[in-house]
């Protein structure tokens, strides 16, 4: 102990080099991690945070929302068996915009489902008319409770009812619309995107079976963005397993030289008693 602090007194410079090299491949790692969580909430927090265990999507959809096109025969045939253990689902990626303002648009998803369902955050209560519930990180955007806005699309104007969490899908806040809000934006409001269960389901003949992590690893972007991320930290642990590397080598062959010459002065102490 007594070694150790002499030698880092001697060599304070390298050893604080050394510390600082360390704490700062440490503060990136946190960064990157943290930062790799947030975008993943933020890309698919909306599907995360429901009770929903299973999708069922069109066969052939490879897991992409925007390839499913379910119909109302298909509904059927889950809604006779999981009752209210199951639900619909649409989702729209849209731009809308401030009723008197076109120059203010917002990239959105709706979420399209029914009111009771348990998609619905439960903040969202009972519309009438074109009131909807959008995502707290609208807000950001200078909307608040009251305001109107209007979609790009179609030109239907809604009504701002309340606020949920923060929910997003694919970085964009998700607005709440009932299927017969939906009539007014989307040409077919009879078809959907996928059959949300509450209940695990392995395999359904004629149909794809995701789980809702698939769903989210599946997003346009994500898994692209979250691999990247994380192999930049994988790279920061070896750059730090290089630079401990190097340090305790260099310990190691200065030790070996130590015990070399130590082992020279006991032999020619020996010669000499001898």
């Amino acid at each position: 102990m007594y070694l150790t602090l002499k030698e880092i007194r001697h060599d304070k410079w390298k050893f604080t080099a050394l510390g600082l090299i360390i704490f700062l491949i440490v503060f990136l790692v946190l960064f990157i991690t943290g930062l790799a969580n947030g975008l993943a909430n933020d890309s698919g927090s909306a599907i995360k945070e429901t009770p929903a265990k299973t999708f069922i999507l069109q066969k052939g959809s490879q897991a992409r929302l925007n390839r499913s096109n379910l119909s109302t025969k298909d509904w059927q045939k889950f809604q006779d068996k999981y009752h209210n253990a199951a639900t619909k689902l649409s989702i729209a990626q849209m731009t809308i915009q401030r009723k008197n303002n076109a120059s203010k648009k917002t990239d959105i998803a709706y979420f399209i489902t029914n009111q009771n369902s348990f998609l619905t955050p439960k903040a969202v209560k009972k519309t009438t008319g074109n009131e909807v519930y959008v995502s707290k990180k609208l807000e950001t955007d200078g909307y608040k409770v009251g305001d109107s806005f209007k979609d790009s699309n179609s030109n239907k104007t809604f009504k701002i009812a309340g606020f949920t969490n923060n929910e997003s899908y694919s970085h964009s806040p998700v607005i709440y619309l009932n299927n017969r809000q939906a009539t007014d934006i989307l040409p077919d409001s009879n078809s959907f995107n996928t059959i949300a269960l509450k209940k695990g389901l392995s395999k359904k003949s004629g149909y794809q079976v995701i789980t809702n992590q698939t769903l989210i690893d599946n997003i346009p972007g994500y898994s692209a963005e979250q691999s990247s991320l994380y192999l930049m930290i994988g790279f920061l642990y070896l750059i730090s397993l290089f630079v401990l590397a190097v340090f305790f080598l260099q310990k190691a062959y200065q030790y070996n030289n130590l015990v070399d010459n130590a082992s020279l002065d006991l032999n020619v102490s020996l010669g000499c008693f001898l």
